[in-house]
């Protein structure tokens, strides 16, 4: 195989499958040399095999298919307006609708088992209350000439993006639209970054509550702590339940089907 093989292979990847089982939604991304690009769209194909056919057609991204519990709808993530937002469609095809407009962007959509909600994760400045403040604030980092960057604790750059002062939190928003909520204020990842792919946030069984992942233990600070515990706070947002307390690393919380574990 040469280097143009490689780049000629179409990659297929997380594949979904619908609630009643026959249908199976995955990412197929595909790479230009000469542009130096990739894209991904999705397709379906039946569970038992078949020919498959593009769901969604973009020039820009589209990820992460998630079915609603019913199967009607295939949330996704896509970058076809610019940041990655969560949009929507009808797995028979059609039109793809945007749910979300957060100016930070959003990533790991899951839907409550009762498709009235979803959750997905989004990093933002831990002091703004809105995502106006979040604009103006990333408005006045591009504008200034300054481009030194200042930290005071680690951790400051993950992978390949510096952190900037912002911290992932957990939003949730109706399926049919509105405002996304933020119900995991305050100066903590939520979840705590990961080295996985998991997880680390889950609806209960009737989605009214959400378990999450966070760190607050102050070694965090020296980039020491891996003291990871779970914790429960309702869709709407407000006061928050310590479930774990222990110092090993609690992650990846699953509720049990009639929500009393």
């Amino acid at each position: 195989l040469t280097f143009d093989d490689f780049i000629r292979l179409k990659r297929v990847s997380d594949p979904q499958i619908s609630p009643k089982g026959d249908l199976i939604a995955f990412v197929v991304t595909e790479m230009n040399k000469e542009g130096n690009t990739s894209n991904s769209d999705i397709w379906i194909i039946p569970s038992r095999g078949g020919e498959p056919w593009r769901l969604t057609s973009s020039p820009k991204a589209d990820s992460n298919p998630r079915w609603s519990p019913d199967g009607k709808k295939i949330a996704f993530i896509s970058k076809r307006k610019g940041s990655p937002q969560i949009w929507m469609i009808d797995p028979k095809g059609g039109e793809a609708s945007q749910l979300t407009t957060i100016s930070t962007g959003v990533r790991g959509v899951i839907w409550t088992p009762t498709g009235k909600n979803l959750a997905f994760v989004s990093s933002i400045y831990p002091d703004c209350k809105s995502d106006e403040c979040n604009k103006e604030k990333e408005k006045k980092k591009e504008e200034s000439l300054v481009k030194a960057k200042i930290f005071d604790q680690l951790l400051f750059r993950h992978w390949n993006s510096w952190r900037d002062g912002k911290r992932s939190h957990l939003f949730v928003i109706p399926a049919e639209g509105g405002k996304a909520v933020d119900v995991t204020p305050g100066n903590f990842d939520t979840p705590p970054i990961s080295l996985g792919s998991r997880h680390d946030y889950a609806f209960s069984p009737e989605g009214e509550q959400i378990c999450f992942v966070r760190n607050i233990d102050p070694e965090l600070k020296i980039s020491l702590g891996t003291n990871n515990d779970l914790f429960e706070t309702t869709t709407r947002g407000g006061k928050t339940k310590t479930i774990t307390e222990n110092r090993a690393n609690d992650n990846s919380p699953h509720y049990s089907p009639d929500g009393q574990f």
